[in-house]
Protein backbone atom coordinates (compact mmCIF):
# COMPACT_ATOMS: atom_id res chain seq x y z
CA UNK A 1 0.00 0.00 0.00
CA UNK A 2 1.37 3.42 -0.96
CA UNK A 3 1.60 5.74 2.00
CA UNK A 4 1.57 9.54 2.02
CA UNK A 5 3.43 11.04 4.98
CA UNK A 6 3.51 7.54 6.44
CA UNK A 7 -0.30 7.46 6.62
CA UNK A 8 -2.38 4.37 5.92
CA UNK A 9 -5.73 6.23 5.93
CA UNK A 10 -7.60 2.93 5.67
CA UNK A 11 -9.32 2.86 9.07
CA UNK A 12 -7.56 -0.43 9.88
CA UNK A 13 -3.94 0.44 10.58
CA UNK A 14 -2.94 2.86 13.33
CA UNK A 15 -2.25 6.36 11.99
CA UNK A 16 -1.65 8.06 15.35
CA UNK A 17 2.14 8.29 15.22
CA UNK A 18 2.21 9.51 11.60
CA UNK A 19 -0.29 12.29 12.25
CA UNK A 20 1.52 13.24 15.45
CA UNK A 21 4.76 13.62 13.51
CA UNK A 22 2.96 16.02 11.16
CA UNK A 23 1.56 18.05 14.08
CA UNK A 24 4.97 18.27 15.71
CA UNK A 25 6.19 20.27 12.72
CA UNK A 26 3.59 22.97 13.53
CA UNK A 27 2.53 25.59 11.01
CA UNK A 28 -0.21 24.47 8.62
CA UNK A 29 -0.77 20.72 8.81
CA UNK A 30 -3.08 19.30 6.15
CA UNK A 31 -4.73 15.90 6.37
CA UNK A 32 -6.18 14.53 3.12
CA UNK A 33 -9.27 12.42 2.53
CA UNK A 34 -9.26 9.02 4.21
CA UNK A 35 -10.20 7.19 7.41
CA UNK A 36 -7.61 7.44 10.17
CA UNK A 37 -7.52 5.12 13.16
CA UNK A 38 -6.51 6.93 16.36
CA UNK A 39 -5.35 4.93 19.40
CA UNK A 40 -4.05 7.72 21.69
CA UNK A 41 -4.67 11.47 21.96
CA UNK A 42 -3.10 13.56 19.22
CA UNK A 43 -1.24 16.50 20.76
CA UNK A 44 -1.36 19.93 19.12
CA UNK A 45 1.08 22.78 19.80
CA UNK A 46 1.20 26.57 19.56
CA UNK A 47 0.92 28.25 16.17
CA UNK A 48 -0.63 25.25 14.45
CA UNK A 49 -3.44 25.17 11.89
CA UNK A 50 -4.68 21.57 11.64
CA UNK A 51 -6.64 21.57 8.38
CA UNK A 52 -8.50 18.40 7.50
CA UNK A 53 -10.31 17.59 4.27
CA UNK A 54 -14.05 17.66 4.92
CA UNK A 55 -14.13 13.90 4.29
CA UNK A 56 -11.08 13.13 6.43
CA UNK A 57 -12.44 10.82 9.11
CA UNK A 58 -10.59 10.50 12.44
CA UNK A 59 -12.00 7.50 14.25
CA UNK A 60 -11.20 6.55 17.84
CA UNK A 61 -10.03 2.95 18.01
CA UNK A 62 -12.09 0.35 19.82
CA UNK A 63 -11.37 0.44 23.55
CA UNK A 64 -9.06 3.47 23.36
CA UNK A 65 -11.14 5.34 25.96
CA UNK A 66 -9.32 8.62 25.38
CA UNK A 67 -9.58 11.95 23.59
CA UNK A 68 -8.92 12.26 19.89
CA UNK A 69 -7.05 15.56 20.36
CA UNK A 70 -5.51 17.50 23.28
CA UNK A 71 -3.38 20.63 23.45
CA UNK A 72 0.10 20.23 24.93
CA UNK A 73 -0.64 23.00 27.45
CA UNK A 74 -3.14 20.67 29.10
CA UNK A 75 -0.28 18.37 30.08
CA UNK A 76 2.27 21.09 30.78
CA UNK A 77 -0.14 23.41 32.64
CA UNK A 78 0.66 26.36 30.40
CA UNK A 79 -1.16 28.52 27.87
CA UNK A 80 -1.23 27.55 24.19
CA UNK A 81 -1.70 30.30 21.61
CA UNK A 82 -2.86 30.45 18.01
CA UNK A 83 -4.38 27.03 17.40
CA UNK A 84 -6.93 26.41 14.64
CA UNK A 85 -8.80 23.17 13.96
CA UNK A 86 -10.60 23.16 10.62
CA UNK A 87 -12.60 20.47 8.85
CA UNK A 88 -12.88 16.74 9.17
CA UNK A 89 -15.17 14.19 10.76
CA UNK A 90 -14.25 13.56 14.40
CA UNK A 91 -15.67 10.18 15.39
CA UNK A 92 -15.79 9.09 19.04
CA UNK A 93 -16.89 5.54 18.15
CA UNK A 94 -18.80 5.52 21.42
CA UNK A 95 -20.20 1.99 21.13
CA UNK A 96 -16.65 0.65 21.45
CA UNK A 97 -15.62 2.82 24.45
CA UNK A 98 -16.24 2.23 28.14
CA UNK A 99 -17.06 5.06 30.49
CA UNK A 100 -15.56 4.72 33.92
CA UNK A 101 -18.15 4.16 36.63
CA UNK A 102 -17.53 5.83 39.99
CA UNK A 103 -19.73 6.09 43.05
CA UNK A 104 -20.05 9.88 43.08
CA UNK A 105 -19.68 11.89 39.87
CA UNK A 106 -20.20 15.11 41.85
CA UNK A 107 -16.77 14.97 43.46
CA UNK A 108 -14.44 17.75 42.24
CA UNK A 109 -12.01 16.69 39.55
CA UNK A 110 -8.32 16.33 40.32
CA UNK A 111 -6.18 17.84 37.53
CA UNK A 112 -4.01 14.77 37.02
CA UNK A 113 -7.06 12.57 36.98
CA UNK A 114 -8.65 14.77 34.31
CA UNK A 115 -5.66 14.15 32.04
CA UNK A 116 -6.34 10.42 32.34
CA UNK A 117 -10.10 10.93 32.53
CA UNK A 118 -12.08 7.92 31.36
CA UNK A 119 -15.21 8.99 33.17
CA UNK A 120 -16.43 11.13 30.28
CA UNK A 121 -14.11 10.42 27.32
CA UNK A 122 -14.25 13.83 25.63
CA UNK A 123 -13.34 13.86 21.93
CA UNK A 124 -11.42 17.16 21.86
CA UNK A 125 -9.98 18.87 24.93
CA UNK A 126 -8.46 22.34 25.10
CA UNK A 127 -7.32 23.60 28.51
CA UNK A 128 -5.36 26.90 28.86
CA UNK A 129 -5.64 28.55 25.42
CA UNK A 130 -5.64 31.97 23.82
CA UNK A 131 -6.74 32.63 20.24
CA UNK A 132 -8.32 29.23 19.64
CA UNK A 133 -10.51 28.55 16.59
CA UNK A 134 -12.52 25.42 15.76
CA UNK A 135 -14.55 25.57 12.56
CA UNK A 136 -16.25 23.55 9.83
CA UNK A 137 -16.08 20.27 11.76
CA UNK A 138 -18.42 17.31 12.10
CA UNK A 139 -18.58 15.62 15.49
CA UNK A 140 -19.84 12.05 15.35
CA UNK A 141 -20.99 9.96 18.32
CA UNK A 142 -18.93 11.16 21.28
CA UNK A 143 -19.05 9.17 24.49
CA UNK A 144 -19.84 12.49 26.22
CA UNK A 145 -18.85 16.03 25.17
CA UNK A 146 -17.73 16.63 21.61
CA UNK A 147 -15.42 19.48 22.63
CA UNK A 148 -14.40 20.69 26.09
CA UNK A 149 -12.75 24.13 26.33
CA UNK A 150 -11.54 25.33 29.73
CA UNK A 151 -9.56 28.38 30.83
CA UNK A 152 -9.77 30.13 27.47
CA UNK A 153 -9.50 33.68 26.15
CA UNK A 154 -10.37 34.80 22.63
CA UNK A 155 -11.97 31.62 21.29
CA UNK A 156 -14.22 30.91 18.32
CA UNK A 157 -16.25 27.79 17.57
CA UNK A 158 -18.24 28.01 14.37
CA UNK A 159 -20.03 25.92 11.75
CA UNK A 160 -20.24 22.66 13.67
CA UNK A 161 -22.42 19.68 12.70
CA UNK A 162 -23.47 17.15 15.36
CA UNK A 163 -23.93 13.71 13.81
CA UNK A 164 -25.18 11.82 16.88
CA UNK A 165 -27.20 8.64 17.14
CA UNK A 166 -28.59 9.87 20.52
CA UNK A 167 -28.10 6.48 22.20
CA UNK A 168 -25.82 7.60 25.07
CA UNK A 169 -26.41 10.07 27.91
CA UNK A 170 -24.42 13.31 28.19
CA UNK A 171 -23.75 13.60 24.45
CA UNK A 172 -23.07 17.35 24.68
CA UNK A 173 -21.86 19.55 21.87
CA UNK A 174 -19.68 22.53 22.86
CA UNK A 175 -18.88 22.67 26.58
CA UNK A 176 -17.10 25.77 27.93
CA UNK A 177 -15.65 25.63 31.44
CA UNK A 178 -14.60 28.72 33.38
CA UNK A 179 -12.55 30.74 33.50
CA UNK A 180 -13.33 31.88 29.96
CA UNK A 181 -13.62 35.28 28.32
CA UNK A 182 -14.16 36.79 24.88
CA UNK A 183 -15.76 33.93 22.95
CA UNK A 184 -17.93 33.45 19.89
CA UNK A 185 -19.93 30.27 19.31
CA UNK A 186 -22.08 30.25 16.20
CA UNK A 187 -23.63 27.89 13.71
CA UNK A 188 -24.31 24.62 15.57
CA UNK A 189 -26.35 22.16 13.48
CA UNK A 190 -27.89 18.78 14.33
CA UNK A 191 -29.27 17.09 17.44
CA UNK A 192 -27.45 16.54 20.73
CA UNK A 193 -28.38 14.27 23.64
CA UNK A 194 -27.52 16.91 26.22
CA UNK A 195 -26.67 20.59 25.97
CA UNK A 196 -25.78 21.78 22.46
CA UNK A 197 -23.80 24.62 24.06
CA UNK A 198 -23.05 24.86 27.77
CA UNK A 199 -21.26 27.61 29.69
CA UNK A 200 -20.35 26.14 33.08
CA UNK A 201 -18.88 28.41 35.76
CA UNK A 202 -18.39 25.77 38.40
CA UNK A 203 -15.81 23.25 39.52
CA UNK A 204 -17.93 20.79 41.38
CA UNK A 205 -18.01 17.65 39.26
CA UNK A 206 -15.54 15.04 38.10
CA UNK A 207 -15.66 16.30 34.51
CA UNK A 208 -14.35 19.79 35.31
CA UNK A 209 -10.67 20.71 35.40
CA UNK A 210 -10.63 24.49 36.03
CA UNK A 211 -13.02 26.98 37.56
CA UNK A 212 -13.72 30.69 37.27
CA UNK A 213 -16.08 33.27 35.80
CA UNK A 214 -17.28 33.09 32.19
CA UNK A 215 -17.68 36.51 30.61
CA UNK A 216 -18.26 38.24 27.28
CA UNK A 217 -19.50 35.39 25.08
CA UNK A 218 -21.86 35.52 22.09
CA UNK A 219 -23.81 32.37 21.17
CA UNK A 220 -25.76 32.63 17.92
CA UNK A 221 -27.36 30.10 15.64
CA UNK A 222 -28.43 26.65 16.86
CA UNK A 223 -30.48 24.58 14.41
CA UNK A 224 -32.07 21.23 15.27
CA UNK A 225 -35.30 19.27 14.86
CA UNK A 226 -34.99 17.09 17.99
CA UNK A 227 -32.58 18.91 20.28
CA UNK A 228 -32.09 18.49 24.01
CA UNK A 229 -31.23 21.90 25.52
CA UNK A 230 -30.01 24.53 23.08
CA UNK A 231 -27.98 26.68 25.49
CA UNK A 232 -27.34 26.11 29.17
CA UNK A 233 -25.86 28.84 31.36
CA UNK A 234 -24.69 27.36 34.67
CA UNK A 235 -23.34 29.24 37.67
CA UNK A 236 -22.25 27.67 40.92
CA UNK A 237 -19.46 29.36 42.83
CA UNK A 238 -18.46 31.53 39.86
CA UNK A 239 -20.36 34.03 37.73
CA UNK A 240 -21.77 33.99 34.22
CA UNK A 241 -21.93 37.55 32.87
CA UNK A 242 -22.16 39.62 29.68
CA UNK A 243 -23.68 36.88 27.54
CA UNK A 244 -25.83 37.22 24.42
CA UNK A 245 -27.79 34.16 23.26
CA UNK A 246 -29.66 34.60 19.98
CA UNK A 247 -31.08 32.89 16.90
CA UNK A 248 -32.08 29.56 18.39
CA UNK A 249 -34.15 27.57 15.88
CA UNK A 250 -35.88 24.22 16.17
CA UNK A 251 -37.57 21.74 18.46
CA UNK A 252 -36.28 20.76 21.90
CA UNK A 253 -36.98 17.96 24.33
CA UNK A 254 -35.90 20.01 27.34
CA UNK A 255 -35.22 23.73 26.91
CA UNK A 256 -34.21 26.14 24.20
CA UNK A 257 -32.33 28.16 26.85
CA UNK A 258 -31.85 27.48 30.57
CA UNK A 259 -30.32 29.53 33.40
CA UNK A 260 -29.24 27.04 36.04
CA UNK A 261 -27.01 26.04 38.94
CA UNK A 262 -25.84 22.58 40.04
CA UNK A 263 -27.07 20.68 43.08
CA UNK A 264 -26.56 20.55 45.97
CA UNK A 265 -26.86 24.27 46.72
CA UNK A 266 -24.27 25.61 49.16
CA UNK A 267 -23.88 29.01 50.77
CA UNK A 268 -20.13 29.02 50.05
CA UNK A 269 -20.75 28.54 46.32
CA UNK A 270 -23.00 31.46 45.31
CA UNK A 271 -24.89 31.64 42.03
CA UNK A 272 -24.81 34.71 39.83
CA UNK A 273 -25.92 35.17 36.22
CA UNK A 274 -25.82 38.83 35.21
CA UNK A 275 -26.10 40.94 32.09
CA UNK A 276 -27.76 38.17 30.10
CA UNK A 277 -29.55 38.93 26.82
CA UNK A 278 -31.69 36.17 25.28
CA UNK A 279 -33.28 37.15 21.97
CA UNK A 280 -34.67 35.93 18.68
CA UNK A 281 -35.78 32.45 19.68
CA UNK A 282 -37.80 30.47 17.11
CA UNK A 283 -38.48 27.28 19.03
CA UNK A 284 -41.03 24.72 20.16
CA UNK A 285 -41.15 21.34 21.88
CA UNK A 286 -39.98 18.20 20.12
CA UNK A 287 -42.42 16.00 18.19
CA UNK A 288 -40.06 13.03 18.09
CA UNK A 289 -40.44 9.89 20.16
CA UNK A 290 -38.53 10.83 23.31
CA UNK A 291 -38.84 7.82 25.65
CA UNK A 292 -38.13 8.72 29.27
CA UNK A 293 -37.78 12.40 28.29
CA UNK A 294 -41.41 12.62 27.25
CA UNK A 295 -42.48 14.24 30.50
CA UNK A 296 -40.13 17.16 29.79
CA UNK A 297 -41.56 17.47 26.28
CA UNK A 298 -45.03 17.63 27.77
CA UNK A 299 -44.34 19.86 30.75
CA UNK A 300 -40.99 21.62 30.28
CA UNK A 301 -40.71 25.28 29.36
CA UNK A 302 -38.83 26.66 26.38
CA UNK A 303 -36.92 29.10 28.58
CA UNK A 304 -36.24 28.10 32.17
CA UNK A 305 -34.93 29.99 35.17
CA UNK A 306 -34.12 27.20 37.60
CA UNK A 307 -35.33 27.17 41.21
CA UNK A 308 -32.89 29.03 43.44
CA UNK A 309 -30.81 30.92 40.88
CA UNK A 310 -29.69 34.51 41.42
CA UNK A 311 -29.69 36.75 38.36
CA UNK A 312 -29.32 40.43 37.58
CA UNK A 313 -30.07 42.43 34.42
CA UNK A 314 -31.64 39.67 32.35
CA UNK A 315 -33.57 40.52 29.17
CA UNK A 316 -35.64 37.86 27.37
CA UNK A 317 -37.19 39.18 24.17
CA UNK A 318 -38.40 38.39 20.67
CA UNK A 319 -39.64 34.85 21.13
CA UNK A 320 -41.61 33.21 18.30
CA UNK A 321 -43.19 29.93 19.36
CA UNK A 322 -45.06 28.03 16.68
CA UNK A 323 -46.03 25.01 18.77
CA UNK A 324 -46.78 21.95 16.62
CA UNK A 325 -46.82 19.42 19.47
CA UNK A 326 -50.44 19.29 20.60
CA UNK A 327 -49.59 17.39 23.81
CA UNK A 328 -47.27 19.93 25.44
CA UNK A 329 -48.48 21.88 28.45
CA UNK A 330 -45.17 23.62 29.07
CA UNK A 331 -45.10 27.44 29.24
CA UNK A 332 -42.88 29.53 27.05
CA UNK A 333 -41.02 30.92 30.10
CA UNK A 334 -40.92 29.29 33.54
CA UNK A 335 -39.51 31.15 36.55
CA UNK A 336 -38.76 28.64 39.27
CA UNK A 337 -39.26 28.88 43.00
CA UNK A 338 -36.93 31.07 45.07
CA UNK A 339 -35.48 32.81 42.03
CA UNK A 340 -33.69 35.95 43.15
CA UNK A 341 -33.88 38.36 40.21
CA UNK A 342 -32.96 42.02 39.94
CA UNK A 343 -34.13 43.75 36.76
CA UNK A 344 -35.62 40.76 34.91
CA UNK A 345 -37.51 41.79 31.77
CA UNK A 346 -39.58 39.60 29.43
CA UNK A 347 -41.14 41.10 26.31
CA UNK A 348 -42.36 40.58 22.76
CA UNK A 349 -43.47 36.94 22.81
CA UNK A 350 -45.57 35.55 19.95
CA UNK A 351 -47.28 32.15 20.24
CA UNK A 352 -49.46 29.78 18.21
CA UNK A 353 -50.50 26.31 19.38
CA UNK A 354 -51.60 23.10 17.67
CA UNK A 355 -53.33 22.13 20.92
CA UNK A 356 -54.71 24.15 23.80
CA UNK A 357 -52.82 27.39 24.55
CA UNK A 358 -50.60 27.32 27.64
CA UNK A 359 -49.39 30.19 29.87
CA UNK A 360 -46.78 32.45 28.34
CA UNK A 361 -45.00 32.94 31.68
CA UNK A 362 -45.33 30.59 34.64
CA UNK A 363 -43.98 32.30 37.76
CA UNK A 364 -43.75 29.65 40.46
CA UNK A 365 -42.14 31.79 43.14
CA UNK A 366 -43.70 35.17 42.60
CA UNK A 367 -40.44 36.63 41.30
CA UNK A 368 -40.70 40.25 40.21
CA UNK A 369 -40.28 40.87 36.50
CA UNK A 370 -41.34 43.46 33.95
CA UNK A 371 -43.14 42.94 30.63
Amino acid sequence: MEQIHGLYADGIHDDTAAIQAMLDRRGTVELPDGTYLITAPLIIHDNTHFKLAQTAHLRLADGANCALLDNDGLYERRVNRNITIEGGIWDGNHEAQTREVIEDENQPCDYDRYILNKLCVFMIRFVHTEHLTVRNVTFKNPTTYAIHIANARHFTVEHVYLDYDLTKPNMDGVHIQGPARFGSIRGIYGNANDDHVALCANGTTRSEVTRGDIEDVDISGIYCDNGYTGVRLLSRGDAIRNIHVSNIHGEFRYYAVSLTHHYPLRDDMPILLENIHISDIYASKSRAECGNQQSYVKNGALIWLENGISCRNVLVENIWRCERNPETKGPTVRIGENVNAENLRIRNIHETFAGEPVPTVENLGGCAYAE
